[in-house]
């Protein structure tokens, strides 16, 4: 895997491409931890769909499941797996869609978080799912269906994170995805793609 850090405040720091493992990766993210430096991984697959991220603050659990399932109904999505966080929950699919796709799904939900979607989708044009505090699998909302789900972010999810997720057959074959560190939302954020060599 290949290793580049992008500066976007340009503060002269060279672009740099390095070799890595995922031990590399693991240092690497732990130093941002100590460093109290937020990062995420951000929904982009190489084929230019993104994966789906969902935040829901302030609402139960009973209604984030029950949402899931309404997407997955609706919408025919793969698993979600649904994360714990400080303000409600994160919850997360494999499956890929256009971006497009994925504003007109978020758009009929009122529980989902209408910032998220705004910040995501019309400022960065990808969606963010945090990673530096540690959060932990809570629940799943299970569908198996036909999806061609994304090898790379199942990767970081079962190698990086340590989740434990179901082994589909339906897997891409791509190994790229892109990390993002920043400092806040008002003073920018550093870059930091992991991308396959081949």
């Amino acid at each position: 895997m290949l290793y580049s850090y992008i500066d976007n405040d340009n503060n002269n720091i060279p672009n740099k491409k390095i070799s890595e493992n995922i031990c590399d990766i693991l240092d690497k993210l732990e130093l941002l931890r100590k460093a109290k430096a937020c990062f995420g991984i951000c929904s982009n697959t190489k084929d230019n769909k993104h994966i789906l991220f969902i935040d829901f603050d302030k609402i139960k659990y009973g209604s984030v499941i029950s949402t899931l399932k309404s997407i997955q109904i609706n919408y025919n999505i793969s698993t979600f797996y649904v994360l714990k966080t400080t303000n409600g929950y994160n919850a997360f699919s494999l499956s890929k869609r256009s971006i497009s796709e994925i504003e007109e799904i978020y758009n009929h939900y009122d529980n989902i978080d209408k910032l998220y979607i705004k910040l995501s989708i019309k400022k960065r044009g990808f969606f963010v799912l945090r990673m530096d505090n540690n959060k932990k699998i809570v629940g799943m909302v299970e569908n198996h269906n036909d999806d061609i789900l994304s090898f790379a972010h199942y990767r970081f999810f079962t190698d990086v994170m340590s989740y434990h997720l179901f082994d589909f057959d339906s897997f891409d074959n791509f190994l790229w995805f892109k990390i993002i560190s920043y400092k806040s939302v008002k003073s920018g954020f550093v870059d930091i793609d992991f991308i396959d060599k081949v």
